[in-house]
């Protein structure tokens, strides 16, 4: 967190920020952030809380996928770009 804050990145308003429980205090610092809820030291999660940690989860994994693939895709666009063949016989 602290690396963030120090940064000095700022983020639209309107940017819903989505993070696991390593971004723990990033709501902090960006409003429209949504955390996993974290079970109290000697306390237990309400089924709720449950539920939305999963389906969280579930949100979370479908971005890594696609960013995953924009990774991908960037990778092969900059090799195939970064040097010409000549074909031609």
């Amino acid at each position: 967190m602290e690396l963030f804050r120090q940064s000095g990145v700022r983020l639209f308003e309107f940017i819903l920020l989505v993070g696991d429980k390593g971004y723990q205090g990033i709501d902090e610092l960006h409003e429209n952030s949504i955390m996993p809820y974290k079970k109290p030291k000697g306390g237990k999660l309400t089924k709720e809380q449950k539920a939305f940690n999963r389906s969280l989860s579930k949100f979370r994994i479908l971005i890594e996928r696609i960013n995953r693939r924009i990774k991908r895709f960037k990778v092969v666009t900059a090799t195939s770009n970064s040097s010409i063949i000549n074909v031609s016989r």
